[in-house]
């Protein structure tokens, strides 16, 4: 198994986690999402991998904030993600800037 599919599945398990740890079922991320329960289940069965957009999708209902490290620190992650949120006109005026 190469390093993506290594990471793609820890990341569909660390979301299956995070549904246990709120309490909440597939079933009910399944509503929430649109997702059928069908291929939500081949995602967590790690038949399927899913795409960014569906990760962002469960993690955005879940509430949950992902971020990005710089592991050689020689670039400014928040600078750049302020530029790509005013870029893309969705700078959400409660959020401070980094």
């Amino acid at each position: 198994m190469n390093n993506f599919k290594k990471h793609a599945h820890a990341l569909i398990l660390m979301i299956d986690e995070i549904l246990k740890e709120k309490g909440k079922s597939r079933y009910w991320l399944s509503k929430q999402t649109g997702i059928s329960q069908g291929q939500l289940s081949q995602y967590f069965n790690l038949d399927v991998t899913p795409g960014l957009d569906v990760y962002l999708k469960l993690l955005h209902t879940l509430d949950v904030i992902i971020f990005f490290e710089d592991k050689e620190n020689d670039t400014d992650l928040a600078k750049l993600f302020n530029q790509a949120m005013d870029a893309l006109g969705r700078r959400n005026n409660k959020l401070r800037n980094n």
